[in-house]
């Protein structure tokens, strides 16, 4: 699960409770203008992101976006790499 625009102190709170290390979060995750893309454009911006920090590749992606004050986005997408 990756956490788009969230508060620091919700950001400080998951790791206080040492949770963090579920959730891909910070860094240009915490940046991104999501609102401003299609949800398409959202998944491939998060994916990009994602993939860069897991350095791989996947066949099958389940992606789902949580950003503070709106509805969980869930994307499924495949791909052969």
């Amino acid at each position: 699960m990756a956490l788009v625009n969230f508060r620091t102190h919700v950001l400080e709170d998951m790791q206080s409770a040492n949770i963090d290390q579920y959730f891909l979060l910070g860094g240009k995750l915490n940046s991104m203008p999501w609102r401003t893309y299609e949800p398409e454009g959202v998944f491939t911006n998060v994916e990009g992101m994602v993939m860069r920090r897991l350095g791989m590749s996947v066949r099958n992606m389940h992606l789902t976006l949580a950003a503070p004050h709106s509805h969980r986005i869930t994307l499924h997408q495949s791909r052969w790499k």
